[in-house]
């Protein structure tokens, strides 16, 4: 069952047939993915036939378009796929799947989606459309027969040497084993992008952080073929759901935007500057934000850089300052809020309104009253604390007992109200 766990020992459990039930989530803390699992998996001796059992959408009904899934054994799509009571299906009658390809994608011919139709792998990421019109959200993928009971822990990303350096290198995997999975043999700043079916976007998260739950499938771009290990579970993570983790040194600042009365993040943005960077993507540096931002159902936030939007980005920085674009989707009219959720130490991050700061982010939030659609015109600027400033411009001083802040930013004093209004020095409001 979701959330059960089987331990087992040494020696061989034989079992007539074997059923392990999984749910896509919604990459929210309330209602994340989940799954049973099966701590040494390889003492199973199943006589009969092995399923694995995945409602595919949180809401309870399959609507139109695609989920992004992954089994956890050898499946043959055309004849392993039944309804939640046993009913064998119909390819391309009640589902259809295709694969991933990363060659195509790095050859740029066409779509680097195929059409799938010989036997699924587990860990490989698949994607699976299904009759829309009939009330059903729950599936069964048979082991096909003869095949091992457990997949490999270690999967193969590939990376080609042809077409464009923002096209290579792009792999969809997951956790096909049977049991719950991190990743640990990734460097910290990998990023991998989710597939959100609920709000037509990807969700970008960081690799590292996260628990696997059994099935969940995402993308991830590498510089060079190697191979991704996912290991059990050794620590408190959440299933794709913020970090927690304290006591770490980021050279990043990550922001989320969030709004108005909302819990659940809309978007999150990760952005950094070095002198090393050449402001060309770099593959570890820089991240493509997958799909298209202006069809999500919830607000999305990126820079762009060479006519690329980016939702994570390394500038070049010169003389101690970088600065990139903001573009903000907003399906909805109303109050949104950027926050720094992490920073590093030795910088400060501003935001800029037609290239002017407006806000030290590094400080505090920034609401803004956007209108639907895309907001042009801000921007994000880099401070590294090498820079000789004051306490006044890093935006650390000045504040009276009533929570009112004065500011220096770009050597203009603002004043700061405890509701975020801003003002002059003689007193005249102040709109971006």
């Amino acid at each position: 069952k979701n959330g059960g766990k089987m331990n087992l020992g040494a020696g061989e459990l034989k079992i007539n047939n074997f059923v392990l039930e999984a749910k896509l989530g919604d990459n929210t803390e309330a209602n994340p993915a989940s799954s049973g699992q099966v701590d040494g998996a390889e003492q199973l001796a199943v006589k009969g036939d092995a399923y694995f059992s995945i409602s595919f959408d949180p809401r309870g009904a399959i609507t139109y378009g695609w989920y992004d899934f992954t089994v956890p054994f050898e499946v043959d799509v055309l004849n392993g796929v039944y309804d939640e009571h046993g009913n064998k299906l119909t390819y391309n009658v009640d589902y259809a799947v295709m694969e991933f390809s990363e060659q195509r994608r790095a050859a740029n011919s066409g779509k680097p989606w195929v059409w799938f139709s010989g036997t699924m792998q587990p860990g490989k990421l698949y994607t699976i459309t299904l009759d829309d019109e009939k009330n059903w959200n729950t599936f069964l993928f048979k082991k096909k027969v003869g095949s091992n009971m457990t997949g490999s822990n270690s999967f193969s990303a590939a990376y080609s040497n042809s077409g464009e350096t923002t096209d290579r290198g792009w792999n969809g995997l997951g956790n096909g084993t049977l049991q719950h999975c991190q990743l640990n043999n990734l460097p910290d700043q990998t990023k991998i992008q989710v597939n959100d079916h609920i709000n037509e976007r990807y969700v970008q998260k960081e690799a590292s952080e996260y628990t696997y739950a059994v099935g969940t499938a995402f993308f991830v771009q590498v510089d060079e073929a190697t191979d991704i290990d996912l290991t059990s579970v050794s620590d408190n993570r959440g299933f794709l759901a913020p970090s927690r983790y304290q006591g770490r040194t980021f050279d990043e600042f990550r922001l989320a935007l969030t709004e108005e009365g909302e819990t659940n993040v809309a978007d999150r943005l990760w952005v950094s500057a070095s002198e090393e960077a050449t402001g060309e993507y770099t593959i570890g540096r820089d991240l493509l934000k997958m799909g298209t931002p202006t069809d999500a159902k919830v607000a999305q936030m990126w820079t762009t850089n060479n006519g690329l939007n980016l939702c994570d980005i390394e500038m070049p920085l010169v003389a101690n300052k970088a600065q990139t674009s903001l573009a903000l989707f907003t399906p909805n009219a109303g109050l949104y809020e950027i926050t720094v959720e992490r920073a590093p130490e030795d910088a400060t991050l501003y935001l800029t309104k037609n290239g002017k700061a407006i806000w030290n982010l590094s400080m505090s939030s920034y609401e803004l009253n956007l209108e639907q659609g895309i907001t042009g015109g801000y921007g994000l600027r880099i401070v590294a604390s090498q820079q000789t400033t004051t306490d006044i411009e890093n935006g650390g001083l000045l504040n009276d007992a009533n929570g009112v802040r004065k500011v220096l930013i770009d050597n203009v004093i603002y004043i700061v109200t405890p509701e975020g209004k801003m003002y002059d020095i003689v007193g005249k409001g102040i709109k971006f």
